[in-house]
């Protein structure tokens, strides 16, 4: 057992410190041996040093390869993240605000922007009138409401002819950048805009010819007005043309790219910034303009594409066929004459009321005549029993059969009258029935047509970029007469969310025969002011069919208000008609009290005229005879 210890431990050493000695053959091969293991065991320490040195190293690097493998990889992801966000905005192309909304957080989350916001180019919005902010005449504005302007015909050689491809050129002179979208937290910057102010020129001075007459606000427009592609300020302290929208400068850097969909037309600008107190203050990296841009170039492909799908679904030639088709529907043209039949009147439509007879006019007798006045019972002679003062006046005397009759008779001639007046009413009230059935019933068909292009509205509507100025106003109307808050449809942004199946099934099961609220319609008739049909067609699909809906919607309002006043008369003359008939009820009775009075009067008078001065049963003296003395 030692043996094989010391051959495990030492054998090694001695072995090879032997086989030394042998080769050198020193003098005192004991003390050399002794050396040789000292120097062995030096030699050992420094190789196991050097050996753990080594694995230290070795881990050192694997360790750093890893990470090296770790952040290689995290990159790697990033980038596909990024690249997939990037990707994933296509799947809101059908929404342009939802579109710019998802973008603008997608900046936020991968770069060191802490704001980001879109500014679209448009027109001014039209400002909406406050309701009841109308004072023109209501029936005027009703008939220009009802004209229909037709449409412009092409000039002589226009249709069909071949013209030169010309270099299209857009003119954003008249565009303001108007923010309409920003990631959250940043909601205080929407529906706030960048205008172009006019020039002030000093007392006398003359504008210079070609010079500009107006001065943008802020540096995006640099974008607008100059082409660049994109805007970088690394520090916005240093450009006095950036503009703060609490007037308070601020530090951070600036970022801006615009947007430009197939046609060159510069649609809007994606724009970020690392301005303090909510950023960094930090310059941009690279990456992250990288990131922007590519951001900016995958919107602009969505909104290619958005416009593409919109094409399909609006066909804008589906706008006029279907206005064509409602109008047809509710004006369907005259039936034609037969021949032989010139000069005779031609009979009425289907669903059109015969032509009115005329009426014929009331005689003077059958004119109403004013209520009799009462007569003033009168005063007691002089000297009469009851006329002093505080004993009332004697009860006037009953009528006479005679005044009776007459009294019945005027009664009968007024219940007469009465009569007719209700026969009269009853007709109006029929007549105003029927025509607001028939009105009832071509608002059906307004409502068919909506429904029939329902789903195509709503994509459409929301596909739309920017507010298409007449559509915009029209739909507003309608908001105005569903009751909708005026501050939902104040813009095309948040006007655009009505646009729902909830919204369109309001349009379609809305009561147009309840009374109106005249301070509302004031607003709407502002509204439909100067809006021509083409106009509309050219524009969207729902635009000239709402139109003539709201239109309809208002006509049903009136004949339903005159129906109910015929109504009303109706009811007004049937109580006048009871009326008579019991005013005739009471003087007939008072007749026949008069006769029972004028019969007693009669039966009292005649033994009154046979009894004489004969005294009581006795028979009068006949002529010549003298009276028999009384016992």
């Amino acid at each position: 057992m030692e043996v094989s210890y010391l051959k495990d431990t030492i054998g090694d050493a001695l072995n090879n410190g032997c086989a030394a000695a042998c080769v050198a053959a020193p003098a005192d091969p004991i003390e050399f041996l002794g050396r040789w293991l000292l120097k062995y065991v030096e030699n050992e320490k420094v190789v196991k040093q050097l050996a753990a040195e080594k694995a230290v190293a070795e881990a050192e690097e694997a360790d750093k390869k890893a990470k090296e493998e770790a952040v290689a990889k995290d990159i790697a992801a990033k980038k596909a993240e990024k690249k997939k966000s990037i990707e994933k905005l296509m799947l809101h192309a059908t929404d342009p605000y939802e579109l710019w909304y998802q973008a603008t957080e997608a900046i936020v989350q991968y770069t060191g922007a802490s704001a980001a916001y879109v500014a679209n180019l448009e027109e001014p919005t039209p400002q909406l009138p406050e309701v009841g902010d109308e004072s023109e005449d209501e029936e005027a504005e009703d008939e220009a409401e009802g004209e229909a302007a037709e449409p412009e015909a092409p000039g002589e050689g226009e249709e069909g002819a071949e013209t030169e491809e010309k270099e299209v050129v857009f003119d954003y002179t008249t565009k303001m950048l108007y923010y309409t979208a920003a990631n959250k937290g940043q909601d205080y910057i929407l529906e706030k805009a960048l205008l172009r102010l006019p020039i002030q020129l000093e007392e006398g001075e003359e504008p210079e010819e070609g010079a500009p007459t107006t001065k943008p606000m802020g540096v995006t427009y640099a974008i607008v007005d100059e082409g660049l592609r994109a805007l970088d300020v690394p520090n916005v302290l240093y450009n006095q043309s950036v503009h703060y929208w609490d007037d308070f400068p601020r530090l951070g850097a600036y970022f801006a790219a615009g947007i430009k969909v197939k046609t060159g037309e510069l649609k809007c600008i994606m724009c970020a910034d690392s301005l303090r107190n909510q950023g960094t203050g930090k310059k941009l990296a690279e990456d992250d303009k990288d990131y922007i841009m590519a951001v900016s170039r995958q919107v602009a492909l969505a909104l290619d594409k958005a416009e593409e799908e919109r094409m399909k679904i609006t066909d804008l030639g589906m706008a006029a066929s279907a206005a064509q088709e409602l109008d047809l529907q509710l004006n369907p043209p005259p039936p034609e004459v037969e021949e032989g039949a010139e000069g005779e009147a031609a009979p009425p439509a289907e669903g059109e009321a015969p032509p009115e007879e005329p009426e014929e006019p009331e005689s003077e007798e059958e004119e109403e005549e004013p209520p009799p006045e009462e007569e003033a019972p009168p005063e007691p002679a002089e000297g009469e029993e009851g006329a002093e003062d505080g004993e009332p006046p004697p009860p006037p005397p009953p009528p006479t059969v005679e005044e009776c009759e007459e009294k019945v008779a005027k009664a009968e001639k007024a219940h007469a009258r009465c009569e007719r007046k209700v026969k009269k009413a009853t007709k109006a009230k029929d007549e105003a029935v029927t025509a607001c059935e028939e009105m009832k019933e071509k608002l059906t068909m307004c409502r068919t047509s909506l429904e029939t292009v329902q789903d195509n509205v709503i994509s459409e509507i929301r596909m739309l970029l920017s507010p298409p100025p007449n559509t915009f106003r029209i739909l507003s109307a309608m908001l105005y007469i569903l009751g909708k808050d005026k501050n939902t449809f104040a813009n095309w942004r948040v006007c655009r969310l009505h646009i729902t199946p909830e919204t369109m099934n309001e349009i379609k099961t809305y009561d147009a025969t309840q009374p109106r609220d005249m301070t509302v319609w004031k607003s709407v008739r502002q509204c439909l002011k100067d809006v021509k049909p083409e106009d509309l067609q050219g524009e969207a699909i729902i635009g000239d069919l709402l139109r003539v809906y709201i239109l309809y919607v208002k006509n049903v309002a009136k004949a339903a208000a005159l129906q109910r006043e015929k109504e009303e008369a109706l009811a007004a003359a049937e109580v006048a008609r009871g009326t008579a008939a019991e005013a005739i009820e009471a003087a007939q009775a008072e007749l026949k009290e008069a006769q029972e009075r004028a019969a007693e009067e009669a039966g009292e008078e005649a033994p009154a005229e046979g009894e004489g001065e004969g005294g009581e049963g006795g028979e009068a003296p006949a002529e010549g005879e003298e009276a028999a003395p009384a016992e």
